[in-house]
């Protein structure tokens, strides 16, 4: 018991220090819905997008796909700096689509620093804008993770081996 704590705790702060240093962050299976919006649309389209961010070069790529709006896409963008429950009309990154009620969205870009800034502080969201919903019909928040969490994520087997134990 008291060897697996150890290896346990031994070996979180190096996870956490390899994320830290990483220069890729990835962020996937962020959910884009009509609940998300400041005023929810309660739209029963959906999404689902990808982002990958190089914190070196400040090179953006993001990629996904929404389906069953109610009418057809006439924009799609990467707004910031707004948390959840804002609005933003600034855009960091137009989204291409293809598509109308269901398609595909994607963008590779280098941002400004201030913009990669509102990415990494997670204060930017993915945005489809139809025609029955020109300020957006489904939206997403895109959370970066932080790496203080994964180390944290790292020690619940100790926890859990400890008590089991007792």
């Amino acid at each position: 018991m008291k060897y697996s704590t150890l290896v346990t705790l031994a070996v979180a702060p190096l996870a956490v220090a390899t994320v830290a240093q990483g220069s890729i962050v990835t962020i996937r299976d962020i959910a884009i819905d009509g609940l998300q919006p400041v005023d929810p649309t309660f739209s029963t389209g959906t999404g689902n997008a990808t982002v990958v961010i190089n914190t070196d070069t400040r090179f953006v790529e993001i990629s996904g796909t929404f389906e069953g709006l109610t009418s057809t896409v006439i924009g799609a963008h990467l707004h910031g700096p707004a948390d959840f429950g804002e609005f933003s009309p600034r855009v960091i990154l137009p989204l291409e689509f293809v598509g109308d009620t269901s398609g595909s969205f994607s963008a590779a870009r280098t941002v400004s620093p201030t913009n990669l800034g509102y990415i990494l502080d997670s204060l930017s969201y993915i945005n489809i804008h139809t025609n029955n919903h020109p300020s957006g019909e489904i939206r997403g928040q895109v959370v970066v993770p932080s790496p203080g969490s994964a180390g944290l994520l790292l020690l619940l087997p100790a926890f859990a081996t400890r008590r089991s134990r007792r």
